[in-house]
């Protein structure tokens, strides 16, 4: 208050004037602003699921997409697996730790090069996001997404040694080996067409899995080819039934009728 001000408080004093003062209206109560320390903010990472596991006739393909938020970085592996996951063995595995191959939404692929000594036995492949490195899901996700693994839907690749796998799908398959025009091999699986220059293959290894599958191939193929039907491997000389032998080819026929009686003795 200013010298002025404090003389004219006293001049009205004297005649019973009180200035006025500011007061707390009744019912209410003076309150204080405490600033709390939070957290840091987490950001929730996104749920990867597998939607797509093929051969595109020379590498594996795998197809995925990231629900929610983006994802952490994580691992896809590939199992070969005789069934029931207890003879399951590790034949390859990626990385994805690109910030694109991570953004949220559908449309991503990884591709991944076959380099594994086959074995001579029937055998399915399953792509999986393994479990130490699998992105925690989203919270904002409901239900809880868990489609974390894929069985291979059937195509061709090849391993760094020429060697060509050929995996049929769980219907039923038609695949055909022939000689292209430059020497090399042709392999046909159902409505697609394969072809390799002859340096590129040493050998052909085709798994039709189930299903009535017939497979055409020719003589005039020098590379080795293995053939597997699924099911028991007691029952594979019984499954193959030679149906058309001319003009240098070879059909085999597996019914299907004769496969579920070897599944059921």
């Amino acid at each position: 208050m200013g010298k002025r001000d404090w003389w004219r408080s006293i001049f009205f004093r004297r005649f019973g004037f009180w200035p006025k003062r500011t007061r707390t209206p009744r019912g209410l109560k003076p309150r204080g602003l405490r600033i709390e320390c939070l957290a840091p903010r987490e950001m929730l990472a996104g749920d990867v699921l597998l939607t797509g596991f093929y051969g595109d006739g020379t590498q594996w393909v795998v197809n995925y997409e990231v629900v929610g938020e983006d994802a952490e970085p994580f691992e896809v592996a590939i199992y070969r697996s005789g069934g029931g996951g207890a003879n399951d063995s590790l034949v390859a595995s990626a990385q994805v730790s690109k910030p694109a191959d991570l953004t949220a939404g559908t449309g991503h692929s990884l591709v991944i090069n076959a380099a594994f000594a086959d074995i001579q036995a029937d055998y399915v492949l399953v792509a999986r996001i393994e479990a130490d490195v699998k992105p925690r899901p989203s919270t904002a996700v409901e239900p809880a997404q868990t489609n974390d693994s894929r069985l291979f839907e059937g195509g061709g690749f090849l391993t760094l040694e020429g060697t060509l796998h050929v995996h049929g799908t769980g219907g039923n398959d038609q695949v055909t080996v022939a000689v292209a025009d430059n020497g090399g091999v042709r392999v046909r699986l159902n409505h697609v067409w394969y072809a390799y220059k002859p340096q590129q293959i040493s050998s052909i290894h085709i798994r039709t899995h189930q299903g009535d599958d017939i497979l055409t191939t020719s003589a005039l193929v020098s590379v080795p080819i293995w053939v597997f039907g699924g099911g028991h491997p007691e029952c594979l000389r019984q499954r193959w039934h030679v149906v058309q032998l001319h003009d240098h080819r070879l059909v085999l026929r597996r019914p299907v009728e004769q496969d579920r009686q070897c599944h059921a003795s």
